[in-house]
């Protein structure tokens, strides 16, 4: 099976898959809502929402790295065609 993979400066001019574009839009939604999500929580001392927080963010970095190798590697879907 003989594909034409594109990837890195390749991909430029191709649009994104639009699962990945779903995912980078709740990645920044979550981001955007960290705080809320985190300090609302109720019963929770200050240090454990501090804790949470690290991880939260840490989880959030390589979820982002991830995207964004899924967006250097991944070549041009064909539903995702403007």
């Amino acid at each position: 099976m003989k594909t034409n993979l594109k990837f890195g400066l390749a991909q430029v001019n191709n649009s994104a898959p639009n699962w990945l574009v779903y995912t980078t839009s709740i990645i920044a939604l979550l981001l955007a809502a960290k705080h809320n999500l985190i300090d609302s929580l109720p019963g929770v001392d200050d240090s454990v929402k501090v804790y949470l927080t690290l991880w939260f963010e840490y989880v959030m970095n390589i979820v982002q790295v991830i995207t964004a190798l899924a967006v250097i590697f991944l070549g041009q879907d064909k539903d995702s065609t403007p």
